[in-house]
């Protein structure tokens, strides 16, 4: 990898990023090349952060060692998910029919149940409790030791090892008409029947526009506030389904189904998030909403090829027959080098519906990630507005500046174009439930009015993708 320190045309900032990334890749590189001289390949199946960690506490031994210092007594412990490559297998075979859905989960937790029994039986020879299992990705969340990490990265069935940190991940009346929602809804189509899962922090179910529209929240972080103290949920949901007379949602007949899985810092985990996506397939959701992902910038996350827990996840639910919709994510205006690192998972994922931002303009904002992805595959997949977006505000959030009317708020970013989509994919089911998830996919992409400036994606158009969608047998 070329240093980026002698580019021209950067601004200093995005030189002094530039060049962190650029510190950053070059240094897990370095670090993976240490570790497997000593353990072997399997390492590169291990996330940098623990790798980082397992490197650092074999730097304090051999100090030690040099200084004739006491040794740590004790090993350090990582809480990990660790992955099986079974994990992968569902999202190979074509969607389910909801009607199907149930008996299907059936079947998918059997399969998970024989395939993590190899992981079972040896982590009860070692002693090692497992904190909870993921039938969804085939996946365990433990606390291991290094050496413990090291031996069940071996494991031929092991796909890969990913710490349990906390991450960071959040990322109307101008944008109905601007994507054509506005001539869709009054001809009836309003996602009336359909359920769309907002997954995020939260839903404010006490606002007036959200009025009858959210069900009781599923809160998989053990938090239990029963709120959105952030405010990004709540203004997603109504970007989907506000019934308020101006600001109105994309698809406002739909039902929302509130799942929370970030904590009031707006972070979360790989075990919440899994969890996340897994309450979206049993809670009967059609489309799941993702304004959220996880970042590979400065080594916070990995995915070379779009196989990770989030993008297994996410993938294993498109095969349970619910459009996942999930957005790109903020980092456009670093405009060093590595696209491929820009799009956050579970936007990596193959078969999601993968959400860029554009302006009042139909202009591709800055801040809007754009891929291919490691393995290069084009995304994101469509654009829909995401810049000053007026929506709903839970109460006592945002600043105060951004507020444009009662209860509701501007906000940007890929986090506001998601549910857009999500809201049309909601108007497309409303005219045909029955409709496949790949199909949802493949005519929201090609009825875009073309390719935007400089991408190769258009921003969606809600009555083209309605026409487009075949009606009902």
């Amino acid at each position: 990898m070329s240093s980026p320190f002698g580019q021209d045309g950067l601004s200093a900032a995005e030189r002094s990023r530039a060049q962190f990334d650029w510190y950053v890749q070059t240094r897990r590189k370095a670090q993976l090349e240490e570790l497997m001289a000593s353990a072997g390949a399997a390492v590169r199946k291990i996330d940098s952060w623990v790798v980082g960690t397992i490197l650092a506490e074999r730097a304090d031994n051999k100090l030690a060692t040099w200084t004739g210092a006491p040794a740590p007594n004790e090993e350090p412990v990582h809480e990990v998910m660790i992955n099986l490559t079974s994990g992968r297998a569902m999202a190979r075979g074509g969607a389910v029919p909801k009607a199907e859905r149930a008996r299907a989960i059936d079947v998918r937790r059997a399969e998970a149940d024989i395939a993590l029994r190899g992981i079972r039986t040896e982590f009860e020879r070692r002693g090692i409790e497992i904190q909870e299992e993921f039938w969804l990705t085939h996946s365990v969340l433990a606390t291991l030791t290094s050496s413990e990490v090291l031996a069940i990265a071996a494991r031929d069935d092991v796909g890969s090892i990913m710490s349990n940190k906390l991450r960071h991940t959040e990322t109307l009346d101008v944008s109905r008409p601007r994507i054509r929602a506005d001539v869709v809804v009054p001809a009836g189509t309003t996602g009336a029947g359909i359920s769309v899962a907002i997954v995020d922090t939260g839903v404010d179910g006490a606002h007036p526009a959200l009025a009858g529209v959210v069900g009781p929240q599923q809160d998989v972080t053990g938090t239990a506030v029963n709120r959105d103290d952030r405010g990004h949920g709540t203004h997603c949901a109504g970007i989907v389904a506000s019934q308020d007379a101006t600001f109105r949602g994309i698809a406002p007949g739909a039902a929302i189904i509130d799942i929370r899985i970030m904590d009031t810092t707006g972070s979360s985990s790989p075990a919440w998030a899994t969890a996340g996506l897994t309450a979206a397939a049993t809670s009967g959701a059609d489309i799941a909403s993702n304004s959220w992902g996880f970042s590979h910038r400065d080594g916070a996350w990995f995915c070379p090829s779009g196989n990770c827990v989030l993008c297994t996840a996410a993938d294993n639910l498109v095969n349970l027959g619910v459009v996942v919709v999930a957005a790109s994510g903020n980092e456009g205006v670093d405009f060093w080098g590595d696209y491929a690192t820009k799009i956050r998972c579970p936007g990596n994922a193959r078969n999601v519906v993968t959400v860029g931002a554009t302006d009042d303009a139909d202009v591709i904002a800055d801040f809007s990630s754009h891929g291919t992805t490691p393995d290069g595959r084009p995304k994101p997949d469509v654009a829909a507005p995401g810049v000053a977006i007026a929506s709903t505000r839970a109460a006592g959030t945002g600043n105060p500046a951004a507020v444009v009317a009662p209860g509701i708020i501007n906000k940007s970013g890929t986090s506001m174009s998601t549910p857009h989509v999500a809201g049309v994919a909601a108007l497309m089911l409303d005219k045909n439930d029955t409709v496949a998830p790949g199909t949802v996919k493949t005519l929201i992409v090609t009825t875009t009015p073309g390719p935007i400036p400089i991408v190769w994606y258009g921003r969606v158009d809600a009555r083209a993708a309605v026409d487009a969608t075949p009606s009902p047998p």
